[in-house]
């Protein structure tokens, strides 16, 4: 992707779920998120544009926390602006 072209919003395409605890928002922690379905798991990181993306998937570099979606994603390369 160019530095031109823009990145859409991950809740533009999927529906990003709650977590039960209030105090976390749409944020997971690894115990929070690993028995889920690995395609239903995204993993929010900061670029070097120093943006937010989730990238589909679990990842160790640059991890934040994850977020989880009701809808699997189908491209382990998918990503967004979070």
């Amino acid at each position: 992707m160019s530095e031109h072209e823009s990145v859409p919003d991950l809740e533009d395409r999927y529906t990003v779920r709650q977590n039960p605890n209030p105090d976390m928002d749409q944020m997971f922690e690894y115990e929070e998120v690993k028995d889920l379905p690995v395609n239903q798991v995204w993993t929010v990181v900061e670029g070097d544009d120093e943006k937010l993306y989730a990238s589909a998937g679990f990842h160790i570099v640059n991890k934040l926390y994850y977020v989880v979606t009701e809808e699997p994603w189908t491209d382990e390369q998918e990503y967004y602006e979070w």
